[in-house]
């Protein structure tokens, strides 16, 4: 009879050596497991302290840009009032040039009345009145003789008065023109200097509009690869909770994970050049907000993921006029963060028109605009990164289509 005793005790010993193997290396994975999750959790809090101090920063420099801006909206309203102050100022000097053309005229003829008067007067003789008396002759003829004198003298009289009357006239005149001439020369240079300053502030907005733009593409990027993180994270955390089930997965391949792949193909996205509309002729049926080209329409993509335009988009240099598309109220008008000097016009049936990135806002909160009146000028305020205008139509609290609207038709 052959003895299996030895033979089985051996395979129950192998059994038992390659058992605990096999718990020894599940148990080293676990902890492996477990280290790599708490320094992934250290990195996390790490992140967002990072984002933190990113976000307050990001607040920083926000509200810096909001005083900026804020700044140039009171330049270019200065240079506004300035401009309109030496149109103003130029008509009354037209004027004045005008009346003093009608005086130099009027004393011309005076003079020419006066020259007569006198000529007639000389050749009657200095004691025409005394011959005319002592002179054979009727009373009649002698009447006649008297009476033509008074006319002439009252005609002298009147003629010289007025004559008088038309050089003081003049000299006031004159004396406007020059003081006229001084203002406007005045006005140029504060407009001058008025202008100067704005082209500085906006030489530094674009700067700190840069730097915030920098910023928000820095913030974004680290904000994604946070909630990358977190995704794996979480799929870690799920790992461990199977360990103590079932073996570890093998290593997965080392191609690019899915989230890197989806943000990959979003950064292409957003990349992707659109292209340009055509020109908006100005004047045409309806309100046109802005001369300027539509650059995006109601619908298109912002190029920030699935994002859709709520409005239209036209660029326009900086300063170009902005006009209310429909009568209405002023009901806001102030910088709000991303969307710079706005404002909100209200209409009759519920409707709101909104103007965003104004470059400076005309009207106060409260003041009643005309269709085709002047509420603003365009910019780029609110970290705009194109100077123009945002123009927004809502009803019953939602964006609707501008084009479909009644008013930017002509109705």
């Amino acid at each position: 009879m052959v003895n299996l005793f030895p033979r089985t005790a051996h395979v129950l010993v192998v059994l038992v050596l390659v058992g605990g193997f096999a718990a020894s290396a599940e148990a080293d994975d676990a902890a492996q497991k477990a280290k790599e999750l708490k320094e992934l959790q250290k990195a996390l809090e790490s992140a967002r302290s990072e984002l933190n101090s990113l976000s307050a920063l990001r607040n920083n420099e926000e509200r810096a840009l909001r005083n900026l801006e804020n700044q140039q909206a009171g330049a270019a309203r200065a240079l506004h009032e300035a401009r309109e102050a030496l149109l103003a100022q130029q008509a009354d000097l037209e004027a004045l040039r005008a009346r003093q053309a009608a005086l130099e005229g009027s004393i011309a003829r005076g003079r020419e009345g006066l020259a007569a008067s006198v000529r007639a007067l000389y050749a009657l003789g200095p004691d025409s009145t005394l011959q005319g008396m002592l002179s054979p002759g009727g009373r009649a003829d002698k009447m006649r003789m008297e009476g033509y004198l008074a006319v002439l003298r009252d005609r002298h009289a009147r003629t010289l008065s007025g004559l008088r009357a038309d050089l003081d006239e003049s000299a006031r005149v004159v004396a406007e023109l020059e003081s006229g001439l001084a203002h406007l020369i005045a006005l140029e240079r504060s407009a001058r200097e008025e202008q100067q300053r704005l082209d500085e502030l906006r030489q530094k907005q674009s700067q700190a509009i840069e730097t915030l733009e920098a910023r928000m593409k820095a913030g974004e990027a680290r904000v994604e690869q946070i909630r990358s993180d977190q995704r794996d994270l979480a799929r870690l955390v799920r790992k461990l909770e199977e360990a103590a089930k079932q073996p570890p997965p093998p290593p997965p391949p080392s191609a690019q994970p899915p989230s890197m792949r989806r943000q990959a193909t979003d950064n292409v996205e957003a990349a992707a050049p659109r292209g340009e509309q055509a020109p908006v002729p100005v004047g045409v049926a309806g309100g046109i907000p802005v001369a300027g080209r539509l650059a995006r329409k109601y619908g298109d993509p912002t190029g920030l993921g699935e994002l859709r335009s709520d409005g239209h988009f036209y660029a326009a240099a900086e300063g170009t006029p902005v006009r209310a598309v429909a009568d209405g109220r002023v009901v806001f008008a102030d910088w709000m963060r991303g969307y710079g000097q706005l404002v909100i016009l209200q209409h009759a049936g519920g409707y709101l028109s909104l103007y965003a990135h104004n470059e400076a806002i005309y009207k106060p909160v409260g003041a009643s605009v005309r269709r085709g009146e002047v509420i603003g000028a365009a910019g780029r305020s609110g970290g705009a990164r194109q100077t123009g205008l945002y123009f927004e139509v809502r009803h019953g609290g939602q964006p609707i289509n501008p084009a479909r609207w009644a008013a930017m038709k002509g109705g």
